[in-house]
């Protein structure tokens, strides 16, 4: 078996997935977080199935499956982040009546960003002679992947804000898992810009320059997994921990004193 780079991040991921797996079950924390371990298996099994299935079946194939596969990852991060904000605006002490504007907000605010930012290609309806599904496909995958990373950030910042007024803030395992989600998310936004500007302003004129620049983006490209790695570790390290929440101590109430108190006496001497 030859060990490239690819290999050996998929094998890094499968395993610290497996790993962050066995800490769920382990510690119970299945029955707090149901969602986020169902993408934890999601990941596991869907690196699985396309290192099985990369040879076995044909590319159109594979980039279908490939394509289904992200955009089952977009709904289900969604699901997860929104449960994680849920329960931290639970946490705070904010009531159910708020969860619904909440929920409309945040996917609002994170919806505009994949909206607004990059091209979007010609309207094509299903069809019409220039029709694609994959090129659709992908188009969703990418946007919506945007979309999850901007959802991160709102639901991250939303539970910290409301979070201000107890001791909740970043100690619990639902603020835990949000660090996690909210950083790798800052971390690919700044990469994908970060790579647009280069692609933008790289003016190359030999093959050398070529390859240098090639080898450049490359290594920028793997910040985003490096990062997601060290969350998948903090995960695994906090999860495993007993959650330990510091609330304030409750003010303690003044006594009111009277306002004229009586004079001090001693007690009468008997007479000699």
């Amino acid at each position: 078996m030859h060990w490239n780079s690819e290999l050996i991040l998929w094998t890094a991921g499968v395993a610290l997935h497996i790993l962050l797996l066995a800490v769920l079950f382990a510690c119970g924390r299945i029955r707090r977080f149901p969602l986020f371990t169902l993408l934890i298996f999601f990941y596991v099994l869907r690196s699985l199935t396309l290192y099985v299935t990369f040879s076995k079946i044909s590319r159109t194939a594979y980039t279908g499956m490939r394509l289904d596969m992200a955009l089952a990852d977009v709904l289900l991060e969604t699901l997860v982040l929104l449960s994680l904000g849920w329960m931290g605006l639970k946490d705070a002490g904010y009531k159910p009546r708020f969860a619904i504007p909440g929920v409309i907000v945040g996917l609002a605010v994170a919806a505009s960003l994949p909206i607004f930012w990059g091209k979007w290609p010609p309207l094509l309806w299903p069809g019409s002679p220039d029709f694609n599904w994959t090129m659709l496909g992908s188009i969703l995958a990418n946007k919506g992947n945007i979309f999850v990373q901007a959802l991160a950030i709102v639901v991250a910042l939303a539970v910290l804000i409301s979070s201000r007024h107890t001791g909740l803030r970043w100690t619990s395992h639902v603020r835990r898992l949000l660090q996690g989600f909210s950083a790798y998310a800052v971390v690919s936004i700044v990469v994908i810009l970060v790579l647009q500007h280069m692609e933008a302003t790289m003016k190359l004129t030999t093959m050398e320059e070529y390859q240098a620049a090639l080898a450049k983006l490359r290594t920028i490209s793997y910040l985003p997994t490096a990062t997601y790695f060290l969350a998948v570790i903090y995960w695994i390290v906090t999860l495993w921990r007993d959650e330990k929440t510091v609330l304030p101590a409750e003010p303690i109430e003044a006594v009111a004193l009277p306002e004229e108190l009586p004079p001090l006496t001693t007690p009468e001497t008997p007479a000699e």
